[in-house]
């Protein structure tokens, strides 16, 4: 905001202020009348109530037969309205003034003065008009010195690594917007400003490829210019950084398995991450070979199934190893080793449309990524318990709407209890053990179901009593280990009582008690189906 601008609005809050400041002054000093007593208007001499009110004050000798000769109550200023109207005008206009001056005389700098390395160190620091303004130079917004802001922006994205992540979210809040709005939110900014930003941004990968991950997924289309891009593209060492590898660890159950398929002798790693669509082109395959290597060093060729290759590297998308081949042989080391001619492609649909062949790539080069496979027995697999607030909400909110119906029948009466839905989410299993309790007597359910929604399966309860009180015992419990659950994984744990005053009734409360000790967050590394496909060990 330009310094005028801003002063002129002091200007106008202060005067704004100072006229409410009089308005409370006077409406303060005006004051209110305390108490019912009958008091002469002129001396203020108090008379009985219920008596004779004279013609003519005995104190003063005022006449008192005129209609406002007397007052009700006595007179009492608005103390505190008065000293808030006082500091409105008073103390406010002083501040401002004072504000204004330092203003003026440089003291204080606005955003829009402030050189583009003080806005960088500003934004840094979160500084929401700092991030604005230095958006705004960027794209020579309102005659800004956008080459000033390009060429420090240039300097500090080379030399301060800290600054990276800042002047990235700069430049790419700049090129949306002036995408968004051509020709009205910014000017036209010369091919050699935006290469020189691009060779920065592409020595900075080259030398650390953790900078990629300040590179933010494509946002309403928005593409660097060719100038920016065209030095990453033609570094094959920049295009690496967005490459994931080579440690990529994988836990996979160790069982008796089919000759072909099944669910633990396929992987699907995935080994690229986002925002390289920035760039307006997206990392391909050209061709892939797969092996596995044999504890003497030797390797055996691996075949890509056909149909299930993924030509184009996505961060949704993985490629589909068959590793039975790998399992069978006892001799193998547990590594699987992928190598790729990697360039880029232009279009992303066209790509993905690709069967039975590879895309032609531009600017290949060769790439290799090493997999190892950790093979874990079930008494391996770690399942921790941990109390995640969101899950154990919606665990909670499910209960508030629990029903318990019982039903009478030749071998005895039966429970079957419903649950509103609920939702396994923030990769927690969710899965709850019911026991009904009355009286000392208590009820389980046999086996209990997977699902947390709906109508669970009727178990009996001989001796529950349908009309009397009675407690719903829900408790968080570990998921067994079988085809579905076959990495380590995390479950929601603790307690829930759900209190009934009879059956067919929605329950009169819920209280949860955490397990003691557990996290309130599930591991990084859990899954929330136990289909684990690949923890990524970055260089």
């Amino acid at each position: 905001m330009p310094s005028q601008v801003l002063l002129s609005i002091l200007s106008l809050g202060a005067s704004a202020l100072t006229l409410v400041g009089l308005v409370l002054v006077v409406v303060a000093l005006s004051g209110t009348r305390v108490g019912i007593d009958i008091r002469c208007r002129r001396c203020r001499h108090e008379f009985p109530r219920g008596g004779t009110i004279p013609p003519t004050c005995s104190d003063c000798g005022a006449d008192l037969k005129p209609e406002h000769a007397l007052v009700l109550g006595r007179y009492r200023p608005r103390v505190r309205m008065l000293a808030i109207g006082a500091t409105l005008v008073v103390l406010l206009p002083v501040c401002i003034l004072v504000l204004t001056g330092l203003m003026r005389s440089g003291a204080i700098a606005t955003a829009n003065a402030a050189t583009p390395d003080a806005l960088i160190d500003a934004a840094m620091a979160d500084d929401v008009a700092a991030k604005s303004e230095l958006s705004k130079r960027l794209r020579g917004y309102a005659g800004a010195d956008y080459l000033g802001a390009w060429k420090v922006a240039t300097e500090r994205f080379t030399n301060d690594a800290m600054a990276r992540a800042t002047i990235i979210e700069a430049v790419c809040d700049a090129k949306m917007w002036t995408d968004s709005f051509p020709g009205s939110q910014g000017v036209a900014i010369d091919d050699i400003t935006l290469r020189a930003f691009g060779d920065a941004l592409a020595r900075a990968l080259e030398a650390d490829a953790s900078v990629a991950e300040v590179i933010p997924a494509n946002v309403m289309d928005t593409r660097f210019a060719s100038a920016m891009a065209d030095p990453v593209l033609a570094s094959p060492k920049a295009v690496r950084a967005f490459l994931r590898g080579p440690k990529l660890a994988l836990r996979r159950l160790e069982r008796p398995m089919p000759a072909q398929g099944g669910p633990a002798r396929v992987i699907e790693p995935k080994l690229v991450v986002g925002g390289f669509t920035n760039f307006g082109r997206t990392l391909a395959f050209g061709q892939v070979s797969t092996s596995y290597v044999r504890k003497d060093g030797s390797t055996v060729d691996i075949a890509l199934p056909p149909a299930s290759q993924m030509p184009v590297l996505e961060p949704d998308w993985g490629t589909r190893i068959a590793i039975g081949p790998a399992i069978d042989d006892p001799e193998w080391s547990g590594e699987i080793r992928v190598k790729a001619t990697v360039g880029t492609i232009a279009s992303m649909n066209v790509a993905r449309a690709a069967t039975g062949a590879f895309p032609l790539v531009v600017d290949p080069f060769e790439y290799e990524w090493s997999i190892q496979v950790e093979r874990v027995t079930p008494e391996e697999i770690r399942a921790t318990a941990v109390c995640e607030p969101i899950v154990t909400g919606s665990i909670t909110q499910s209960l508030r709407g629990a029903s318990l119906q019982v039903h009478g029948g030749a071998d005895g009466p039966t429970a079957v209890i419903e649950l509103e839905h609920a939702v396994k989410i923030n990769g927690v299993f969710a899965r709850l053990e019911i026991e009904v309790v009355q009286d000392g007597r208590s009820w389980k359910e046999p086996r209990p179901p997977t699902q947390l929604h709906g109508q669970r399966p009727a178990f009996p309860v001989v001796g529950l009593d349908p009309l009397a009180p009675f407690q719903l015992i829900a408790r968080g419990i570990r998921p067994a280990i079988s085809e579905g659950v076959i990495a380590d994984h995390a479950y929601a744990a603790g307690t829930w009582t759900v209190t009934f005053d009879r059956a067919a009734r929605p329950p009169s409360s819920v209280q949860f008690t955490p397990l003691d000790g557990a996290p309130t967050t599930a591991p990084a590394d859990a899954t929330s189906d136990g289909r684990d496909m690949g923890r990524v060990i970055r260089d």
